[in-house]
């Protein structure tokens, strides 16, 4: 019983080692073709894609230095664009306190030249009225005498009735 016992275990472990050996060959056969796959892949990253980095590296390297240059010009143009900004802005303050200043100035010239032309207006009617005043007063005086050596009614009438008129002014 031994022997036969025996020879059944070492009938089910020579199985075993055949099942084993199958397995290992399918997987062997396996990875054979994963690996083709593999190299196949490989060869087409380095034909297709290990350029394209090396194209993107040198476009980095070339235009890196280009693009700092970009980036520096576009910060010193801001920098100076603030400047001006500000400058302007001052030289518009500047220029409307000019602007108030003139436009009080003017205004008071031209209050001053009105008061002026009120002042010569006044003074011109006054040289004006004053003589026609006294002329008037003269041609009176001498209507009145006129009247006196004729005896004219007619002047005591208007004489008499002009203080009259005067007193309803």
């Amino acid at each position: 019983m031994n022997q036969t016992l025996l020879a059944v275990f070492v009938g089910i472990t020579a199985l075993a080692i055949v099942i084993q050996m199958g397995v290992l060959i399918a997987l062997y056969a396996s990875s054979r073709k994963t690996g083709a796959s593999l190299r196949s892949l490989s060869r087409q990253v380095e034909e297709n894609v290990l350029p394209l980095f090396r194209d993107l590296r040198a476009l980095l390297s070339e235009t890196g230095p280009k693009l700092r240059e970009a980036v520096d010009n576009l910060n010193v143009a801001s920098a100076t664009v603030r400047q001006e900004t500000e400058r302007l802005g001052s030289a518009a303050d500047e220029i409307a306190t000019h602007v108030r200043s003139q436009a009080t100035r003017v205004n008071e010239m031209f209050t001053r030249t009105l008061d002026r032309v009120e002042h010569t207006r006044e003074s011109v009617q006054q040289v004006i009225s004053s003589p026609a005043r006294q002329v008037s007063g003269i041609l009176s005086g001498v209507a009145a005498a006129i009247a006196e050596l004729r005896g004219s009614r007619k002047w005591q009438r208007q004489k008499s009735a002009m203080p009259r008129d005067e007193m309803f002014i």
